[in-house]
């Protein structure tokens, strides 16, 4: 099986009130599929596409705050999608996903097809992860999910 090209986030958490994030990596489908199992995933079209402050959160979901106590703020993409194929998590024909705030976060645009793979933040709201891309560059990815889909593995 080809293998995927994949970037993955890495949040590198330093003593000082800075972070990094490091992209890397190349996993197949399958190995994609075992870490993000059970989390949103779908083929949308990109319906609308905005700018929207957001709060960088640590990873239980507490807001990061800088040296002073306050909430560090991001600049992110909210998109809403026209769902057209449900692959895990979403029981809707629209979606809203947000970028996470950091320098891995995907770009959209508008009118264009995306294979979105997501994660569900302890806000309740949809946010992109890496994998997410454009529906020609996914698909050997589509290929899979749409095996499992078959395989009755996927609901």
């Amino acid at each position: 099986m080809q293998r995927a090209r994949l970037s993955s986030c890495l949040l590198l958490l330093v003593p000082l009130p800075a972070f990094a994030y490091v992209c890397q990596g190349s996993i197949s489908p399958s190995e994609w599929y075992e870490v993000h199992h059970g989390q949103p995933t779908f083929v949308g079209v990109a319906v609308s596409v905005e700018t929207v402050s957001d709060v960088v959160r640590q990873g239980g979901g507490t807001p990061l705050l800088d040296e002073s106590g306050n909430q560090t703020p991001v600049t992110v993409q909210k998109v809403t999608f026209r769902v057209e194929e449900s692959f895990e998590g979403m029981k809707t024909q629209t979606a809203e996903v947000y970028g996470s705030g950091t320098t891995c976060d995907y770009h959209f645009t508008l009118g264009s097809r995306y294979l979105v793979y997501g994660w569900l933040g302890h806000d309740g709201t949809i946010r992109t992860a890496v994998g997410t891309r454009t529906v020609n560059e996914a698909k050997d990815d589509l290929k899979f999910l749409r095996s499992l889909k078959k395989q009755g593995t996927l609901p």
